[in-house]
């Protein structure tokens, strides 16, 4: 689900007196066209002429370090597919305005940073494949600190309240409940910390079975009968 960011930049956008007139400052680049902002971002919006679109934000970029109504201007034209990217990069331990707007400050940098004069390929494939690279390694580090996280209230026991802080939050209650179990087996020494940790992290972590298989090399129907297994010890200790 997308978060209100989005209605909130177009009611924005739409109330900025200055894109509905052609600035001065913009000199004569034949690429802009004599447009004003507003046009740029009608054209690019509804023609679907990507050839037309990078030429406006090839212009717009040269001027977006120090202009900030031409880097709006391009943060506007790509809001579209931006939000398509967020959607796509969306992860459970994040919420939608979380991420939403973390898309869209990413976006804001990279284009005020743009180094137009040496990059290579379009403008808006080449913000896209940035903000894409820059969510992923985010998503790496994020399901690192999680794992680890999840480990250290495994083995010592930290208290209950603290697992907010690393469990989805529509998740909270069940998986509180799921790490007191847990963490009470591996303490008694019913469960060992590996089996706790796995059954942790296909519950409750931010990683699909499949990817958690292939960290491990294993198959994923080999990952899901070991959870299964970890299931079985768990509810033996508990019973």
């Amino acid at each position: 689900m997308d978060s209100n960011i989005w209605d909130q930049m177009k009611m924005e956008w739409a109330r900025r007196s200055d894109a509905r007139v052609v600035p001065e400052r913009w000199g004569t680049d034949e690429r802009l066209g004599g447009l004003t902002p507003a046009a740029m971002v009608e054209l690019a919006h509804g023609q679907g002429d990507r050839g037309r679109t990078d030429e406006l934000l090839a212009g717009l970029v040269r001027l977006a370090a120090t202009d900030e109504l031409a880097a709006r201007t391009v943060v506007q034209i790509m809001l579209p597919g931006i939000r398509c990217l967020a959607r796509r990069t969306a992860s459970p331990s994040e919420s939608s305005e979380d991420r939403d707007a973390t898309v869209i400050e990413g976006l804001w940098r990279r284009v005020r940073t743009y180094p137009w004069w040496r990059r290579q390929g379009t403008v808006a494939g080449n913000l896209s494949a940035d903000i894409l690279m820059e969510r992923t390694r985010a998503g790496a580090k994020v399901r690192a600190t999680l794992n680890e996280s999840l480990d250290a209230v495994l083995e010592k026991g930290l208290p209950r309240g603290h697992a907010d802080a690393f469990i989805a939050t529509e998740r909270t209650n069940a998986g509180e409940e799921l790490l007191g179990l847990l963490s009470e087996a591996v303490r008694a020494r019913r469960l060992d910390l590996r089996s706790a940790s796995l059954i942790a992290r296909c519950r409750m972590g931010a990683q699909t079975a499949t990817e958690l298989a292939s960290q491990a090399g294993i198959e994923a129907q080999s990952l899901r009968r070991n959870r299964q297994r970890a299931e079985g010890r768990l509810m033996a200790a508990v019973a």
